[in-house]
């Protein structure tokens, strides 16, 4: 199953009544409805992996960790990093680019 006009609506109504825009305590149910979505029955069914652990990825040179890592062998993998509502996606872009940077081996 693929997104249709009704997935989207049931998608966009979930967001409405339950997501606040905290990162930490929406980003899994959001991410979970958001693949819902698509046909998934959540995300890692998907074969998604949250909050994977990335070494070397944080500004102090510390494990990071992206919300989500979906991994797809002959289809382009996705990077999720979720932010709070209200805040500067600019200054975060960064943190997902150098998240990517430090995965590439991996994709190889």
């Amino acid at each position: 199953m693929s997104a249709n006009r009704e997935s989207i609506y049931q998608f966009l109504q979930f967001c409405d009544r339950h997501i606040q825009g905290r990162e930490r305590s929406d980003a899994q149910s959001f991410l979970n409805e958001f693949f819902k979505a698509f046909g998934h029955e959540s995300a890692v069914r998907a074969g998604a992996t949250f909050e994977l652990p990335i070494p070397k990825a944080s500004v102090k040179g510390h494990i990071g960790y992206a919300d989500l890592w979906w991994a797809r062998d002959s289809l382009a993998t996705l990077l999720i990093e979720m932010k709070s509502r209200g805040g500067n996606l600019n200054r975060h872009y960064g943190q997902a680019w150098d998240y990517c940077k430090q995965l590439k081996p991996r994709l190889a």
